[in-house]
């Protein structure tokens, strides 16, 4: 998922949701039959609201990343373009400017203590990913 902003309004989940079904048509039309990666770049939790619907979100509150887990991070901290990452709590830091999927949820979405925003410097961000397995993927395009 690329960069984006979806206003803090009462339609925000809404907006969010529509957005992600975009994504997950596309993955659907791209990788048939196939489970998918889906990650986003984050600097508030607010965004993992994106990723609610998916299959081993990571980061997640209270579960410690396995080897395989460090090894998908490390990849999209390089596709990212990060120059510094911690394979443990999934923190990436850019050089320049980074960008960002930035949302404020308007709903009852918890996304409990996954990270602390007040703990990330300027050029940090979260890498957050999960799953959508194809069955998913299958039951959003007939929605």
């Amino acid at each position: 998922v690329g960069v984006g902003a979806v206003a803090a309004n009462k339609s925000s989940s809404a907006v969010m949701r529509a957005l992600m079904n975009e994504q997950y048509h596309r993955a659907l039309m791209a990788f048939p039959d196939e489970d998918v990666l889906v990650s986003v770049r984050l600097d508030s939790p607010g965004g993992l609201e994106a990723l609610e619907k998916l299959s081993d979100v990571r980061p997640c509150p209270g579960v410690r990343v396995n080897g395989e887990e460090r090894a998908w991070g490390r990849r999209l901290s390089k596709r990212y373009g990060a120059v510094g990452f911690d394979d443990r709590t999934m923190v990436a830091t850019a050089e320049g400017d980074y960008m960002v999927l930035d949302h404020k949820p308007s709903g009852s979405f918890k996304c409990g203590e996954t990270f602390d925003p007040e703990g990330l410097a300027a050029p940090e961000f979260v890498i957050a990913w999960g799953w959508a397995m194809a069955e998913f993927l299958e039951k959003c395009s007939n929605a």
